[in-house]
Formats: C-alpha cells, structure tokens, sequence
C-alpha cells in the first residue's frame, strides 16, 4: 500500500502534507475504515476534512488502496463548488486532506437538494464527477 502511495507522491500526484501542520482537531463522524475529522490547516489557514485511515480495516489490500489514489487524482480537476476540493495526504498516519464541507459530502448534499437542483447544474455535477 506504502509503494502505491509514494509514487504518487513522487510522481507529483499527490502533495504530502506534515502532520503538524493541523490544529483543533475535531472528530466529526467514524466509518468502519476511516475517521474524519475537522482541524485547521495553519499552512492555508483554513478549516480543513481530515479523513484518516485504519490500516488493520483496509490491511494490505494494494487494489482498494490503489483505486483510493485515482479517484483522488481525478477529483484534483474538479472545480465544481459541490464537490470537496482535495489538498493533499500525510503517509505515516495516512490521512487525506479535503476541503471542509459543512453541510457534509457530496452524496448528503445530493440527497438534501436534488429536488431543487436545476437540471443544468446536475448534468454539471453528473460530467465533473463520472
């Protein structure tokens, strides 16, 4: 999983991000893989997703973690408001970081507004994301 991820960083994919770089960190929700949490980015200083992962949940399943990385090399040209922007991963604790989104992911987001989305703006959210 390790080699996977340091390629892409090496390859200029992915930016790597020191751990110190956050502060008030808050969790806001656990999944069976991972944790996110809110913290502010010093750096940028901005609030910022970190989404950080259980190595022993994911274990060394070099598909799944591959797939992780090209789904988040492809969401680096998507500048659609709706959809989380993604910063960049740390590889010692394997966290990535997102842009902070306060009315939740994408699929919440969807699911709260479609209705009241118009189709113009769906068909746009439909191209950037497939």
């Amino acid at each position: 999983m390790n080699q996977y991820l340091k390629q892409a960083i090496e390859q200029g994919y992915i930016k790597s991000i020191r751990h110190d770089s956050f502060s008030d960190i808050e969790e806001i929700k656990q999944e069976q893989k991972s944790q996110i949490s809110k913290a502010y980015w010093r750096d940028t200083r901005k609030i910022v997703a970190l989404k950080f992962f259980d190595l022993y949940a994911v274990g060394n399943d070099c598909s799944s973690f591959e797939d992780f990385i090209k789904k988040f090399q492809s969401t680096q040209n998507i500048s659609d408001s709706n959809v989380a922007e993604f910063y960049g991963v740390r590889q010692s604790k394997y966290f990535m970081v997102l842009e902070y989104a306060k009315d939740g992911n994408l699929r919440e987001y969807l699911r709260q507004n479609f209705k009241n989305l118009e189709w113009k703006e769906k068909i746009s959210i439909g191209k950037q994301i497939a």
